[in-house]
């Protein structure tokens, strides 16, 4: 199990080191037709990079509108994505981009891209890291599909909410906290090796 932890670290540790952009998106729902109608863009700090509320061209789900709790109401005014999408871009370029479940992520924005005819795809050419995947091997998963929850993370990292969970900003701030904890586990084995070093006869 500690080698795996340090393996999670370890990849923690890559990711932090490449100036990642760390990702959120609520959305309409879970469908094959679902699309993003809030994203957010946080650096490894934590501090905002982008954020955006979306009209979908679909209702939302009252299942994720109880979750996330955006109305269609409250979207009448946003923009859609093709407002948007230069601008997502942009903030994200070349950076790795840090997402907690990444599949589902990317599949909601290329759904809402296509519901726009738009075929964007730089999404494809993006480096795209799951801290979904890194969080369920550092703390072990929680649950049958052999993963774990933002929430359950958070939990596990014994950090606090910071924001309102269930906003795409909050979210992302929490991912970046998360993968920031299991980094530091790699610098706590770094020192034990160099502490360990340092105690063995010249």
């Amino acid at each position: 199990m500690k080698s795996e932890r340090g393996r999670a670290a370890r990849l923690a540790h890559t990711w932090l080191s490449q100036g990642p952009v760390f990702l959120d998106t609520e959305t309409t729902g879970l469908d094959a037709g679902a699309q993003a109608l809030e994203i957010g863009l946080v650096n490894a700090r934590g501090d905002l990079i982008y954020e955006t509320r979306l009209k979908p061209t679909v209702s939302i789900d009252p299942a994720a509108a109880a979750v996330h709790g955006i109305s269609e109401a409250m979207l009448a005014d946003a923009p859609a994505w093709p407002d948007i999408a230069q601008q997502l871009q942009h903030h994200i370029g070349r950076c790795p981009l840090v997402i907690f479940n990444a599949d589902f992520d990317m599949r909601i924005l290329k759904q809402t891209a296509a519901a726009h005819n738009d075929p964007a795809s730089w999404l494809g050419c993006l480096t795209v890291c799951c801290a979904m995947r890194l969080a369920a091997g550092y703390y072990g998963p929680t649950n049958r599909y052999g993963t774990i929850s933002l929430s359950g993370a958070v939990s596990q990292a014994g950090l606090s909410w910071i924001g309102e969970a269930h906003s795409a900003v909050t979210d992302a701030v929490m991912t970046a906290r998360v993968v920031n904890n299991i980094a530091g586990y790699w610098h706590e084995l770094q020192c034990e090796m160099n502490d360990d070093a340092g105690s063995k006869p010249a």
